[in-house]
């Protein structure tokens, strides 16, 4: 499974800049890092495709986040869906959901951050010329997501340092993104960590 998982690392002190400043990256533990299964990733990822096209709104993905949220909670995640509706996409008012996941070791305020993110995102492209379900593009990324949060588990001082975020509405839904067309989750998430307390 060929998957992009991005990681910021974000601190802020007392005595730094409001905007934050990045924390050098640090590696996980060899032997926690040994115990990620790509089998399992990949067996997740297969789930998600089963349930076909999943673009923002869709059958398919109500589906995987119901499927996103028994996994995590099966690993000891607690999942919140920040849910939001632009009113002046490319197409006109659309609602999108993004999933967010703390684990239960972890800030439990959710209107605080966390050190650490990780995140990509779960919506398949929207074509209406086939069945487009990304099993590459969004699938995989989500799988090594779910895979990750079960090795954390296995580390509760490391998982407590994490949230986990899988984006809605980062395809376009005309060809390309563009500044008005595209990364609708991201940007409202981004938003919405601006206005939480800061540690």
């Amino acid at each position: 499974v060929v998957a992009a998982a991005a990681v910021w690392f974000f601190k802020r002190g007392p005595e730094e800049p409001e905007t934050g400043t990045r924390v050098p990256f640090q590696s996980l533990p060899a032997g926690l890092a040994e115990k990620f299964s790509g089998d399992k990733a990949f067996a997740h990822v297969k789930a998600i495709v089963d349930f076909g096209p999943r673009p923002p709104g869709s059958e398919g993905y109500e589906r995987s986040l119901v499927y996103l949220e028994k996994e995590f909670a099966a690993q000891g995640w607690e999942t919140r869906r920040q849910s939001f509706t632009k009113a002046d996409t490319v197409i006109g008012p659309k609602s999108f959901t993004n999933l967010i996941a703390r684990h239960t070791s972890g800030e439990r305020d959710w209107k605080r951050s966390t050190p650490v993110v990780i995140g990509g995102h779960l919506d398949s492209k929207l074509i209406t010329e086939f069945e487009f379900v990304g099993a590459n593009d969004g699938g995989s990324s989500t799988g090594v997501i779910l895979e990750m949060a079960r090795v954390l588990s296995t580390d509760p001082a490391a998982a407590a340092q994490v949230e986990f975020v899988l984006f809605d509405g980062e395809e376009a839904f005309l060809q390309d993104i563009t500044p008005t067309d595209g990364l609708y989750g991201s940007k409202y998430y981004a938003y919405a960590m601006s206005q939480r307390a800061t540690w």
